[in-house]
C-alpha cells in the first residue's frame, strides 16, 4: 500500500481535531498553537478557500480544520482511483 504525505497529514489533522474537541473550548488553545494552526489552514497549497472567508469570522478552528481534512481525504480518494484505473483494476472496486 502506498503511503503519501497526505496520509500523514490526514492522521495528524484528525488527531489535532480530537485534541481540540477534548479541550471543549478553543479559547484554551495557546496563542502559539492558534498561530500555527492558522498558518496550516491558510497555507497557499489548498485548492478550496478557507471556510472563514466563505462563512464568516464566527466559524471556529475545528470546523476549518474539518474542511482541510475533507480536502485531503478527497485528494487521497482521487489518487487511489487514478492509480487503480492506471493499473486496470478499477472495475474490481466499482
Amino acid at each position: 500500500m502506498l503511503i503519501t504525505g497526505d496520509d500523514i497529514l490526514i492522521e495528524y489533522v484528525d488527531r489535532l481535531m480530537n485534541q481540540v474537541r477534548n479541550l471543549g473550548d478553543e479559547g484554551l488553545l495557546q496563542d502559539q498553537w492558534k498561530k500555527s494552526i492558522e498558518k496550516f489552514i491558510t497555507h497557499y497549497v489548498w485548492h478550496s478557500q478557507d471556510r472563514r472567508k466563505i462563512e464568516g469570522p464566527l466559524i471556529g478552528i475545528l470546523e476549518r480544520l474539518e474542511g482541510r481534512l475533507h480536502e485531503m481525504q478527497e485528494r487521497r480518494r482521487r489518487l487511489i482511483k487514478y492509480l487503480y484505473k492506471k493499473e486496470g483494476k478499477l472495475d474490481e472496486f466499482e
